[in-house]
């Protein structure tokens, strides 16, 4: 490579560095939902403002999406009669407390987390819970025990219903009165910790840098 063909890439290639965007990290996932059994139950107060809120027994398919995947089940524990409310704009401010189970079908994996629920969203006909999973107890393989380490807090548990029995919404329950059922339709427990997309970084500026000389060589081999 002759002299000003070397400074050209490298400032080429600087210029690269400067503009490289900051690249998203992904992160691990348990996703939950398929083949659901079990009821959450939506009781309106009558009120305009207020629901209570039940689940029983639900539990169904869940799979982790990780660098080592796995096929497992899913429970959420019971909860009676917890008030959701007063909402506004569509949504419901929801306080209960949970717990979250994930169980491999093959394998080592599985985990125990406490739920915070903070709110739900309405104004749908699938309402969705959000909330806030802290792991408090995990086994596994290597890739699973890194993705959901004890004592990790993961703000990115939800999950959405089933269209309710009625096919009404929580808000029109509210005030209405009046109670419907549903279960989970699928939902996330999202890992705290972020995994760098594939080929981000040096990699992708090497792999750039390469594509830069053999087209600075052709325009040189062109203008000879």
């Amino acid at each position: 490579m002759n002299s000003s063909l070397r400074k050209l890439a490298g400032v080429a290639t600087a210029a690269m560095i400067i503009a490289l965007p900051a690249v998203p990290a992904q992160a691990d996932q348990i996703t939950f939902g398929g083949l659901p059994s079990g009821s959450i139950s939506f009781t309106g107060a009558g009120d305009g403002s207020n629901v209570s809120v039940s689940f029983s027994g639900l539990t169904g398919q869940a799979f982790f999406a990780g660098s080592v995947p796995s096929l497992g089940v899913f429970t959420l524990s019971d909860i009676t009669n917890q008030l959701a409310g007063p909402q506004a704009g569509g949504l419901f401010p929801f306080t209960a407390t949970d717990t979250f189970t994930y169980t491999a079908s093959v394998g080592p994996d599985s985990l125990t987390g406490a739920v915070q629920f903070t709110v739900i969203k309405d104004n749908t006909l699938q309402p969705t819970f959000l909330g806030n999973l802290t792991i408090t107890s995990v086994s596994g393989d290597a890739a699973f025990l890194a993705a959901f380490p004890v004592g990790s807090l993961s703000p990115g548990f939800n999950f959405s219903t089933t269209p309710l029995s009625g096919g009404l919404t929580v808000d029109t329950l509210a005030a209405n009165g009046g109670t419907e059922t549903a279960t989970v339709f699928n939902g996330a427990a999202v890992s705290s910790v972020p995994v760098p997309m594939a080929g981000a970084g040096l990699p992708g500026i090497a792999a750039g840098f390469g594509t830069l000389l053999v087209f600075l060589r052709r325009r040189r081999q062109r203008l000879a």
